[in-house]
């Protein structure tokens, strides 16, 4: 009679190797899962600043088209109430004070403010502040429009502020530049390139400078 060829399965060694995953290996799972995850909101909030810089981008582009029709208009660049007197040097102003600010869009909108509105509608500037700020004519370059201010608590177009590249306020500082000079340059403001580039090629510029003092966004 011949032996026989059956093995035999020993139950408690099967158990043995049944137990599922070790604690290192459980934790070694999380972990990857973890870093994969970073990887894809990394790669969603970069997604979201191109998409944010693009809007900004072509948003100040109407800003620049404007300036230039009104030096189409007048034959010389808006100064925004901010006097040079003749000085021979270039607009460079930062768009902070709610005031400037304010002239700013006044100049290109050619409107009052909200707050002096006739019964709540858009006022045209009045003789006077329109011969101030150089818009004589009080031409509407730019259209009232919430994408380019901030909003106020309750929800109006806060006239004295500039929207940037970011949503919220006061975390980016605005700056305009204008060749008053007609020279066909502006001072390169970039600390990362101005020691070899010491002027950019542009007649009117706008930038934005981040709280740690680099540029968050530019025009050229």
């Amino acid at each position: 009679m011949k032996p026989s060829t059956h093995t035999f399965i020993d139950p408690s060694n099967s158990r043995k190797h049944s137990k599922g995953f070790t604690l290192i290996e459980l934790l070694t799972v999380i972990t990857i899962i973890g870093i994969l995850a970073g990887l894809s909101m990394v790669g969603i909030n970069a997604a979201k600043n191109k998409t944010l810089e693009a809007v900004t981008a072509a948003r100040y582009s109407t800003y620049i088209k404007a300036i230039k029709e009104y030096y189409s208009d007048y034959g010389y660049y808006p100064e925004f109430g901010q006097s040079t007197g003749g000085s021979g040097q270039d607009l460079i102003l930062e768009l902070v004070d709610p005031a400037v600010v304010a002239d700013f869009w006044k100049t290109l909108y050619g409107y009052k403010t909200p707050d002096e509105w006739d019964s709540g509608r858009k006022t045209r500037l009045d003789a006077d502040e329109a011969k101030r700020l150089g818009n004589r004519k009080r031409r509407h370059y730019l259209e009232p429009n919430s994408e380019n201010h901030y909003l106020t608590d309750s929800g109006d177009m806060d006239w004295g502020t500039i929207q940037s590249a970011s949503k919220t306020p006061n975390r980016q500082q605005v700056v305009v530049m204008i060749d008053l000079t007609n020279d066909g340059k502006l001072p390169n403001p970039d600390p990362r390139t101005n020691q070899k580039r010491e002027f950019i090629n542009s007649s009117i510029a706008f930038y934005a400078l981040s709280r740690s003092g680099k540029i968050a966004f530019k025009t050229w």
